[in-house]
């Protein structure tokens, strides 16, 4: 569980920086109409945005397989349980 805390607290500061190159980005991207970038601009903008876009994304598959995990183990220890607790029932 302590591994999948962590994944989820990356996963959560992955979301937070990309929000603030997709905020940077807006930014940069408003300047093609009011500043007129050249194309080679806008293109590494773009690029920029898929770039952080792919790492955000593979942030988020590593989370759902953690998560994935987590619920098979859960529902591994609830049965786990509902055994011993019958058994203990028949025991005593």
């Amino acid at each position: 569980m302590t591994e999948m805390s962590h994944s989820m607290s990356d996963t959560l500061q992955d979301t937070d920086a990309f929000h603030s190159v997709l905020d940077k980005t807006f930014e940069q991207l408003s300047r093609v109409e009011n500043e007129g970038l050249s194309i080679d601009e806008t293109i590494a903008v773009v690029r920029n945005v898929v770039k952080d876009s792919q790492a955000l994304t593979q942030s988020t598959r590593y989370f759902k397989h953690q998560l994935s995990d987590a619920q098979q183990e859960i529902a591994q220890l609830k049965q786990n349980l509902a055994e011993m607790t019958e058994q203990a029932t028949h025991d005593a």
